[in-house]
């Protein structure tokens, strides 16, 4: 039955984001802690489980798609997890790159983190845990507020880099540093923005509705 292959393909989506929020909330403890081990649990073993589940679920979405011959909604609703497995998997490719970034600033005991760095990576997490329950509960109204949160993110990400831009300028010492910083916040912002992705293709999932960022109707 195409609704047993359903239920198969929303628990493996399920396990492939958490994935990814347990490599984010990696990111954010090992920055805080300087813990390299953090980082390289991130990029040795956590990125392989999402790429391989990423596979998995490409394979059901197919097999699926050419077993049962779906139509409207359920053919919505395999399009839209292809495409969502396929931004999860960026998702997780950004985690690393975070990581990356990040062992550099642990290796500098007396570099002080800015607070924002740690609220644009809660924010975005929430926003991606928020976009995947969005999905699999085929709840609109939630993915339309996570576009809407999406400009708290890109905020936080002009206030951080103006703050950096002006301690730069006043200490030319700190610029490798801050560079690293710029490029992780930089990070967590498309992090961010595909989350959005998942959303409004929520939205077209349930609505059979295209959106863009600029035209998004008001959460209900």
């Amino acid at each position: 039955m195409i609704q047993e292959k359903m239920i198969k393909l929303n628990k493996l989506i399920s396990n492939q984001s958490s994935l990814v929020t347990k490599m984010i909330q990696q990111n954010i403890a090992g920055l805080k802690n300087r813990d390299r081990q953090q980082f390289a649990k991130i990029i040795e073993t956590d990125e392989p489980k999402v790429n391989k589940l990423e596979l998995e679920i490409h394979k059901l979405c197919v097999s699926t798609i050419a077993l049962f011959q779906p139509e409207a909604k359920y053919l919505r609703i395999i399009i839209t997890a292809l495409q969502t497995n396929n931004t999860i998997e960026r998702m997780g490719d950004i985690a690393v790159n975070i990581a990356e970034g990040a062992v550099l600033l642990a290796q500098n005991p007396e570099l002080q983190q800015p607070d924002d760095l740690f609220t644009m990576l809660a924010k975005a997490d929430s926003m991606f845990q928020d976009s995947i329950t969005a999905f699999i509960n085929g709840n609109s109204g939630l993915a339309k507020q996570i576009c809407c949160r999406d400009e708290e993110v890109d905020a936080l990400r002009d206030r951080l880099f103006n703050k950096i831009l002006k301690n730069m300028k006043n200490d030319n010492t700190v610029i490798d540093n801050s560079m690293h910083i710029l490029k992780i916040a930089k990070d967590v912002e498309r992090f961010a923005d595909l989350a959005t992705r998942i959303a409004t293709d929520v939205v077209y999932m349930n609505e059979g509705k295209v959106i863009r960022h600029k035209d998004i109707p008001a959460a209900e």
